[in-house]
């Protein structure tokens, strides 16, 4: 138990004037005891070095129930609490055992920044995130470097992040950024049918009819076409999709 600071922690059976570390980090406002972590410097620490280590355990195990079952649950906070718990844990322990005047803080950001890089994939907007969000524009250097170490490092684990990971688990149509090796190699002609399946500016219903029942396809380019005397040419008018047609 440690002493209440401006009402923050739950008492949770302890005595007046203290809080229950275990029952504040788990039970309480994610975002209070985030906030605890990162500015905290007096009288003490916010949270022991044992219930860092142990907050980071059991917030990481429930970041991953969180990823994987299939409820609206998102894995922001967590990550901010395992990085700010970590870091604060490594500033803890500078402190006791290298320099006293360190302040802890300071790691617990950097420790967010890191591990929220090192899930989402992101840098510079991650940086302008957690530099405006913590008013912290003097620790932009470390922010910066833990931020594109832990991307790196991520990187070479796993090419993607959770969340594209995610995506590609869906049954959703989705594009990747960089195309396949051998996708490079393709023309657009060694992809399309031919002839062409296309729908006159004023086609018939019938024609339509014929032509959806006729083929798969699911785009069709609209074209005006040209005079019977200019027969192989057509100006290109937009395209159609098989479910508007």
């Amino acid at each position: 138990a440690l002493v209440v600071l401006d009402g923050f922690g739950l008492q949770m059976g302890c005595p007046p004037g203290e809080y229950d570390e275990g029952a504040t980090m788990l039970l309480g406002a994610r975002e209070v005891s985030i906030v605890r972590l990162m500015t905290q410097a007096w009288p003490g620490e916010p949270f022991s070095e044992s219930w860092l280590a142990a907050g980071a355990a059991v917030y990481l195990l429930l970041l991953l129930v969180a990823f994987a079952a299939p409820l609206p649950a998102g894995i922001y906070l967590p990550c901010v609490m395992i990085g700010g718990c970590m870091g604060r844990l490594v500033g803890a322990l500078i402190k006791r055992y290298v320099e006293p005047s360190v302040f802890s803080g300071a790691y617990a950001i950097v420790g967010a920044a890191a591990m929220l890089s090192g899930v989402q994939r992101a840098t510079l907007s991650l940086v302008v995130i957690v530099m405006e969000g913590t008013a912290n524009v003097h620790y932009m250097l470390p922010i910066v470097w833990a931020a594109l170490v832990a991307n790196l490092v991520a990187s070479a684990a796993a090419p993607e992040g959770v969340y594209r990971m995610r995506l590609a688990r869906l049954p959703l149509t989705f594009l990747p950024c960089e195309p396949e090796w051998m996708a490079e190699l393709l023309l657009a002609g060694d992809v399309m049918s031919s002839p062409v399946l296309c729908l006159d500016v004023m086609s018939r219903v019938g024609d339509v009819v014929d032509l959806l029942r006729g083929c798969s396809h699911h785009g069709f380019p609209v074209v005006a076409l040209a005079a019977p005397q200019a027969a192989g040419r057509s100006d290109a008018d937009g395209d159609d999709r098989r479910s508007l047609v």
